[in-house]
């Protein structure tokens, strides 16, 4: 697993679905978490210095890439009902 505090990233701004700024360059803190697991690999960023919800985001992504979906589905839905009774 490799996880990194910090990157810079190239945005672009959209109004309404039309183009007005490309190329911009600029600095969010980010954290990246980078997992190898079963056979596979996940990626999770967040903005911010969270790198639990990172290492969360790269966890779902490589049971995602191993047909884990219905199960994160369900997760989701049972997370969701959790904290919107919270």
């Amino acid at each position: 697993m490799r996880i990194e505090p910090g990157a810079e990233i190239d945005l672009s701004a959209k109004d309404s679905g039309k183009l007005i700024a490309q190329g911009i360059r600029g600095e969010v803190l980010v954290a990246e978490a980078h997992i190898r697991a079963a056979g596979t690999e996940g990626y999770g960023m967040i903005v911010g210095r969270d790198l639990t919800r990172a290492m969360a985001m790269a966890v779902v992504d490589a049971a995602a890439s191993l047909g884990q979906t219905p199960e994160i589905r369900a997760f989701l839905h049972r997370e969701a009902a959790l904290q919107a009774d919270a």
